[in-house]
């Protein structure tokens, strides 16, 4: 158990059953969901801030913490591969669908591009200012055809969600550019709210907000957002499974409420 707040949590690429857990107690746990078991502790000087496994090597893991550091951590060895001092905490990282950049969301309000380079260490190769805010949340929204381009999803600590298109080297495949497509005003000027997104019906973002409402809105008209009331406190994460058939959100006081996705048959 930890002694402090959990930050972030992200489960393992090799093992489904295996989480780890990043606190600002200064550890990163990792555990057997099925059993509770603590498998191993990795330490750092720092509080945690986010985590990330890699996509393409599934061994190592991302980690930032507040100093602020970004390394790359061998799971199975607990060796350290590369260690990169930054200008700002990172609170949330995110692969692109090619696995080969990381998008990284800083508490300065901005949004950095590292590239995985062909031995899995990461180069910095673009950051990009979103807002006077911390960045909270990424969620990364693939291409859906041919005429599409990829888009970032960005809870940001000044009253809105915003949504950039990804703009691609077509010869390097490498991020060059993120453009500004819109923006989502939300409630949302202190806490670390998360979204996710759902590929159903189009596409849809689902988001956590301070004024205690399920902030909804379509990713492909760009419509008004709508709101869903049910918790007591400040929704502060959502999420949803793999089939997008459950959602799951929680709030400040501890309630999680999960719902799902039915159909209604016309006779």
């Amino acid at each position: 158990m930890h002694s402090k707040a959990v930050t972030c949590l992200t489960f393992s690429k090799l093992n489904v059953d295996e989480l780890l857990s990043l606190s600002v107690d200064c550890t990163i746990r990792a555990w057997n969901v099925l059993t509770g078991e603590l498998i191993k502790v990795f330490n750092d000087s720092y509080p945690g801030l986010s985590i990330q496994f890699h996509p393409l090597q599934p061994n190592y893991f991302l980690s930032c913490n507040s100093n602020p550091t970004l390394r790359i951590v061998d799971y199975n060895e607990g060796t350290v591969i590369q260690k990169t001092k930054i200008k700002s905490e990172i609170r949330c990282l995110i692969f692109d669908d090619t696995r080969l950049n990381v998008l990284a969301g800083t508490e300065r309000g901005s949004i950095s591009v590292y590239e995985s380079q062909s031995n899995m260490l990461l180069k910095h190769s673009l950051t990009k200012q979103i807002s006077r805010g911390p960045v909270t949340s990424l969620s990364f929204v693939s291409s859906t055809s041919s005429v599409t381009v990829p888009s970032v999803i960005a809870n940001v600590c000044s009253g809105s969600i915003l949504v950039f298109n990804v703009i691609y080297d077509t010869n390097s495949g490498k991020i060059k550019e993120l453009t500004h497509r819109y923006n989502v005003n939300n409630n949302h000027v202190a806490l670390p709210l998360r979204s996710c997104y759902t590929k159903y019906g189009g596409g849809w973002c689902v988001s956590g907000s301070e004024d205690r409402n399920i902030l909804i809105f379509s990713m492909s008209d760009e419509n008004i957002p709508f709101s869903i009331p049910f918790h007591n406190g400040p929704v502060v994460c959502t999420a949803v499974n793999q089939s997008d058939t459950v959602l799951v959100t929680t709030d400040s006081k501890g309630v999680v409420a999960f719902w799902r996705r039915t159909f209604h048959v016309k006779s």
